[in-house]
């Protein structure tokens, strides 16, 4: 049964609420059913009516997995949680619609810059990146605007660590980049030995000076796709 068959045997409200995860939904559908992700809704809905507070919006929580098919993934990057100002964040980590460049990012550009000097960065979208194969999420799904971390008690990372677990035994050989303390907790989920990851602090302001400038993850990667994929991964912005 295909992805598609397996969500029309679900009821009509799942769909409605998960359907966007596509090609995943079969791996996460019983998540779903769980108290926790229950609980998470719930908490969600009180949202309804202030859909400006939420960070993403509603339709942009689960956009990381819409963009990256669950059979694509050759990369992962896990930060921490969403940009908590209203409109910034689209769902993908560290990524944005937006013109201005968040301080994060500016410093993820600057570290792909010293590994590619060439690259062209020609918008603050990383839709490029996730139409490759990379899956761009946060720890933690959503936040509340203006508030960092507001949501790390909902119960998000329950399901990150699912979804670590499956990326450990899938078939493809991934790279994982985990930036910042609360990604590399999760460093105990990857145990398959033909996976790569690396680590450094959270390429913030605050820390960035401290080990994400200079880790080369960018050039570590595309030579790890390269090697085992054929493919000169992309990460150009567009």
């Amino acid at each position: 049964m295909n992805w598609r068959e397996q969500l029309n045997s679900t009821n009509t409200e799942e769909i409605k609420r998960y359907g966007q995860l596509k090609t995943w939904y079969p791996y996460l559908k019983d998540e779903f059913t769980k108290p926790y992700m229950r609980r998470i809704s719930a908490k969600i809905a009180n949202y309804k009516q202030n859909e400006g507070l939420l960070c993403p919006s509603k339709g942009n929580i689960f956009r990381a997995f819409r963009k990256c098919p669950y059979e694509a993934v050759k990369l992962v990057i896990l930060g921490q949680d969403p940009y908590p100002g209203k409109g910034i964040a689209d769902g993908l980590v560290f990524s944005t619609k937006n013109k201005e460049t968040p301080k994060s990012l500016k410093n993820i550009f600057k570290e792909l810059t010293n590994d590619f000097p060439d690259i062209r960065l020609l918008s603050n979208s990383l839709d490029n990146w996730a139409e490759q194969g990379a899956l761009l999420i946060n720890t933690v799904f959503t936040t509340h605007a203006g508030i960092s971390k507001a949501h790390i008690n909902y119960g998000w990372e329950i399901l990150t660590n699912k979804i670590l677990e499956l990326l450990n035994n899938h078939n493809n050989s991934i790279v994982f980049m985990l930036w910042g303390n609360d990604a590399r907790k999760y460093k105990s989920k990857i145990t398959n030995k033909k996976h790569l990851i690396l680590e450094a602090v959270h390429p913030s302001p605050l820390s960035a000076n401290r080990g994400f400038f200079g880790c080369n993850h960018f050039k570590k990667a595309y030579n790890f796709i390269k090697d085992k994929y054929n493919y000169d991964f992309d990460f150009s912005t567009k």
